[in-house]
Order: C-alpha cells, then structure tokens, then sequence
C-alpha cells in the first residue's frame, strides 16, 4: 500500500481504508517503512562487524588477566622483601571499603617533639634568668 500510495496509484485515505487503519495511523506505517526502505539503501561496511557484547567480554577477560598480573607481581615484591629483609609498607585501606563518605585524616603530631621544644623553651628561659642573676 505504502509504495502504491506513493507512486500515486491510491491516495493515503484510501491506502488507510484498505488496511483498515486511520490516516494518522497510515502515516506512521508509511514513515516506518520509509525509513527502513531508506536504511536498507545505505551502503555497509565490508568484512566482520564489531560486536559490542564480544567487546564487553574481551575487556571483562583483560581485566581479570591484568588483575592476576598485578597480584603476581605484588606477590613477587612481597617475596623479594622478605628474602632481602626490607619491611614492606603497610597497605592502604581500600577507599571503597569504608562506610559512607571517607574523612580525611590530619596528621599525627608527635607528642615528645612538642614536649622537648617545650622543655628546651623552658630551659633557655631558666638559663637566662640563671645568668643574669
């Protein structure tokens, strides 16, 4: 209907009684098939198309080799530390396993430094007043 409509053999009213559809609805099969007849035209890629799903897999694959690599060398490190005698670092806390939104900690002061600052304070204020005495 839609190509003899097109070519003017029936009007769209016409073309819509036939099918027992309304125009409205006429008009719409007559866009669908518009714009598949045109999709069909366009010219395609040769050779093998990419398939997104396929992509997907391969990378989710890299990722766990990339992973497995990682955790080799890390142990490896680890290995070569001990054997040497070389205390690893501590690990990090991973940022995704704490609750909620992650605080930033302030730095530790060291309680003997400000302590000995405080006491040589005190002692070059002791060795003034010693000497002007």
């Amino acid at each position: 209907m839609v190509l003899e409509t097109l070519a003017g053999a029936r009007t769209p009213n016409e073309a819509a009684d036939v099918l027992g559809v309304s125009a409205p609805r006429y008009y719409m099969i007559e866009l669908k098939a518009l714009r598949g007849l045109l999709a069909a035209c366009e010219p395609r890629p040769k050779g093998p198309q990419a398939d997104p799903g396929a992509e997907a897999e391969r990378l989710k694959k890299e990722v766990a080799r990339l992973d497995r690599d990682l955790k080799r060398q890390q142990a490896l490190t680890r290995a070569t530390q001990r054997a040497i005698g070389l205390m690893a670092p501590a690990p990090k806390p991973d940022k995704k396993e704490g609750k909620g939104k992650a605080h930033r900690r302030r730095k530790p002061t060291v309680r003997g430094l400000r302590a000995a600052e405080h006491l040589k304070a005190q002692g070059t204020e002791g060795a003034t007043s010693i000497q002007e005495g």
